[in-house]
């Protein structure tokens, strides 16, 4: 079997034990595509790199080991967490190292990974006891007992929202290129995946990439003539109109359906803010850790198991882990995945299939600035493997002649 088939397929369905073992059965299974990720890696018979991205990962590293020596409450499983930095190392380094031929390959395995992640969707709706007995295996019994959130393979909802995010816009961009229908098909599915995993900011982020796409369709046209650049901006007002005269139509179904979804949204838009409860606790969080912090503000205070702190941020999980440095890191892997994929869109000519995927990373790296302030996903099982594997594959073709 092809081995990125074995890394890819064990990344995103290797069950998490997580109801069985905790947290602890997020590192056995990281640990697990560690081992993965390092037999390739010894393999190589020449290592490329970014200097400037071994160094940040470096410091990462150099803070995981020191941050939790200035807590006087870090305990072993503080210090343990070193094997995070290694891993979203090595599956950089991995991406950084892939064959040309081979890339096309791994595009093929996320496409029917991904449909296979969409296809959960029927299960959870006609047989609910068997979608049960396959997540129970990644994640908590409140997910799947008591707020009924569809969760795919993923640890969270919100992190199954986050990847379907992502492989939804490569398929907006393939049906921007290739116009198949098929293509619509699985946006379709994978949108109706996202409304039932009941995340609020995967479908805000879900309409920015769609703007995003439609930006993208309206600056790519090669002569802008005001006819061709008219059709777009009609479509794009007709999208929008559509859109609320829908929401104004399926309000009393979203209400019955999704009450979760429906209040979430209600209680934004007509009470504001700080009396949104989701929104109300990252902000209590953000006060909470603006106190703490100030023992350690330059590299913070570790992963500090003790008072099993939950963080909806990864700009305030590393700033509160590994202080402003941590901070910077956030900062500079969004830069360097939108930078990247500028240049590695400019060299790319002729590969449309790879031009989609750089797109894709590029606009990911765009709604990560917001979607970051929600949660801390590419910190999480199952994404982290498969954002720095694109990160490196993504600084592989920014540095490759134009093609």
């Amino acid at each position: 079997m092809n081995y990125y088939k074995i890394l890819l397929y064990c990344n995103f369905y290797f069950p998490l034990f997580i109801n069985y073992f905790g947290t602890n059965g997020t590192i056995i299974f990281n640990l697990l595509i560690l081992v993965v990720l390092s037999y390739k890696i010894f393999h190589l018979r020449k290592i490329e790199y970014d200097l400037d991205l071994v160094i940040i990962f470096c410091g990462l590293g150099f803070l995981y080991l020191v941050a939790p020596f200035f807590n006087a409450e870090s305990i072993l499983h503080d210090y343990l967490q070193i094997y995070k930095p290694i891993l979203f190392f090595l599956a950089y380094l991995l991406g950084r190292n892939i064959e040309k031929k081979n890339i096309y390959k791994i595009l093929n395995i996320l496409e029917n990974i991904y449909i296979w992640q969409i296809l959960v969707v029927l299960i959870y709706i006609y047989m609910p006891d068997g979608y049960n007995k396959i997540a129970i295996f990644n994640t908590k019994s409140d997910n799947i007992y008591r707020i009924r959130r569809l969760v795919g393979t993923f640890s969270n909802p919100y992190d199954y929202a986050y990847y379907l995010n992502f492989m939804i816009s490569y398929f907006l961009f393939k049906f921007n290129f290739y116009k198949r229908k098929k293509y619509l098909l699985l946006i379709i599915l994978g949108i109706i995946n996202i409304f039932y995993s009941l995340s609020r900011t995967g479908l805000i982020i879900l309409g920015l990439n769609i703007l995003g796409v439609l930006i993208y369709k309206l600056f790519s046209i090669k002569k802008y003539k005001i006819k061709n650049i008219f059709k777009i901006l009609v479509k794009l007002n007709l999208i929008i109109v559509i859109f609320f005269i829908c929401a104004s139509k399926v309000k009393d179904y979203m209400y019955y359906k999704f009450p979760y979804i429906y209040f979430g949204f209600y209680s934004l838009f007509y009470k504001g803010i700080k009396n949104t409860r989701s929104i109300a606790v990252r902000f209590e969080q953000y006060k909470y850790f603006d106190e703490v912090i100030e023992k350690n503000i330059f590299i913070g205070l570790g992963p500090c198991s003790t008072r099993n702190i939950y963080t909806e941020s990864m700009y305030l999980l590393y700033l509160f882990r590994y202080g402003l440095l941590g901070f910077l890191y956030v900062l500079y892997l969004i830069y360097k995945g939108f930078y990247n994929s500028i240049l590695a869109y400019r060299r790319m000519k002729k590969n449309i299939n790879i031009k989609i995927l750089i797109l894709t990373f590029g606009l990911l790296n765009i709604t990560n600035i917001i979607s970051f302030f929600t949660n801390n996903y590419i910190d999480q099982v199952r994404n982290n493997t498969m954002y720095y594997l694109i990160l490196g594959l993504i600084s592989k073709l920014a540095k490759n002649k134009k093609k």
